[in-house]
């Protein structure tokens, strides 16, 4: 067998730069932590808090953001993949019970308030729960991509996170400083060359208006098996829990769109039915309401999860309400 003797130093220089790494990253959260909990940290900030987390361990970290064009960011958290997915603000998407019946996909990345997670997961039907809004929409393309990444990856980070949250570009982020922390600790051996950058802006389909006129439109089942692979979630698919969704929306199509926002990341959907009575709340009923898959499924459609003790501990129902419909419909 031919050895290659540059190639093997290289390996091990990056295997000794990596232990390095984690060793100061170790260090600093020990001082950190150190900090906080003797409450050094008040004297800096009064608004220094730590809000509970809504990504769930184990599964994928999903962020919308305002970017041109629009775009999603995405870290697997089995996989340790970070992928910046762009798409084509000019095709169309069904509105499902909207004023309109299509509308721009531009319209929604355009969005510059707390709604935009919801309604890009209602117009792409992906499991988007988080979001990212700049003061100024900054270009999505692999050399800002990388830039970010590069500055995010930093060992100064941590102190950006405590002292600088969320940064001076950014108007808005539901992602508190655990989300934060938890992100750059599983970056901080990453490396620049690993990023993903996917243009996804042809994966459109043709479709017909009411005027006659043939334009571009999101392709959901397309763009779902593009996006599925950084979405999958083993420990989802491992437990095999039975999902039945049950529409009390009112409107026709939202329990096929809950469907596809649960069943990507590989939770099991057996069933969708429609409720002839409108209900006003949405929640999840689970046999086990301390499993992983009932947990997932409550942050990632925002609900409680109520014990039923009627039910097997396998079984989760999902009652889809008309708030689901304000969250996702645009």
């Amino acid at each position: 067998m031919t050895d290659y003797p540059g190639t093997r130093g290289g390996w091990r220089r990056r295997q000794v730069q990596a232990k390095w790494q984690n060793l100061i990253a170790i260090f600093i959260t020990v001082i950190l932590l150190f900090a906080v909990f003797n409450g050094l940290l008040r004297g800096f900030s009064q608004d220094l808090s730590f809000e509970k987390s809504s990504w769930v361990r184990g599964s994928s970290l999903v962020m919308a953001v305002n970017s041109s064009p629009g775009s999603l960011v995405i870290y697997q958290d089995d996989q340790k993949n970070l992928a910046l997915l762009t798409f084509d603000e000019e095709d169309y998407f069904a509105t499902l019970g909207g004023e309109i019946p299509i509308a721009k996909l531009g319209k929604v990345f355009e969005k510059n308030d707390k709604t935009l997670a919801g309604k890009v997961s209602g117009a792409l039907h992906l499991p988007v729960g988080h979001l990212v809004l700049f003061k100024e929409r900054p270009s999505a393309n692999l050399e800002n991509f990388e830039d970010y990444f590069k500055n995010f990856a930093s060992l100064l980070t941590p102190f950006g996170i405590l002292f600088d949250y969320p940064g001076d570009s950014v108007a808005y982020t539901n992602l508190t400083r655990v989300d934060l922390f938890r992100l750059w600790w599983g970056l901080k051996s990453y490396r620049v060359e690993n990023l993903i950058f996917k243009d996804l802006g042809d994966l459109g389909g043709e479709t017909i208006l009411e005027n006659g006129q043939k334009v571009e439109a999101v392709d959901e089942q397309l763009i779902a098996r593009a996006v599925s692979i950084y979405l999958e979630s083993e420990r989802l698919s491992s437990e095999r829990f039975s999902v039945f969704i049950k529409n009390s929306s009112g409107i026709v199509g939202v329990g096929q769109l809950a469907s596809d926002l649960i069943s990507i990341s590989g939770a099991h959907v057996v069933k969708i039915e429609t409720d002839s009575a409108v209900s006003a709340t949405s929640h999840i009923l689970a046999g086990d309401t301390g499993s992983f898959t009932a947990n997932y499924l409550a942050k990632l459609v925002g609900y409680d999860i109520k014990a039923a003790d009627d039910q097997p501990d396998d079984q989760i129902n999902v009652i889809i309400g008309r708030d689901f419909v304000e969250k996702y419909l645009f």
